[in-house]
């Protein structure tokens, strides 16, 4: 049990720091260089790379990390509830990060 909350823990962390480094890649990205007339290939950039290798791999080990703890301790109480809805404003940020 104390290994899958470890687990849960380190996604949480990694997900919350790709989910606090992601905008000012974006922003980065997203600067007019008027100087570079070629534009590069979006689907090759660091962002695209910290979104789909780090941050949702992140997100769905945290999530099933746990739904895990969740299940093998059988605790419903108030934070549960809390945390559930801090999780769903996560989700929300990393879809409107994506």
């Amino acid at each position: 049990m104390l290994w899958i909350l470890v687990l849960h823990i380190a996604a949480l962390l990694f997900w919350g720091a790709c989910l606090l480094y992601l905008p000012a890649l974006i922003a980065g990205v997203t600067r007019d260089n008027s100087a570079i007339e070629e534009n590069p290939d979006p689907f090759d950039s660091l962002t695209r790379f910290v979104f789909t290798r780090v941050a949702t791999p992140a997100a769905l080990l945290a999530i099933i990390a746990g739904t895990l703890v969740f299940v093998v301790d059988h605790t419903i109480t108030v934070w549960l509830i809390a945390k559930l809805t801090l999780v769903v404003g996560l989700v929300f940020v990393h879809t409107g990060l994506g």
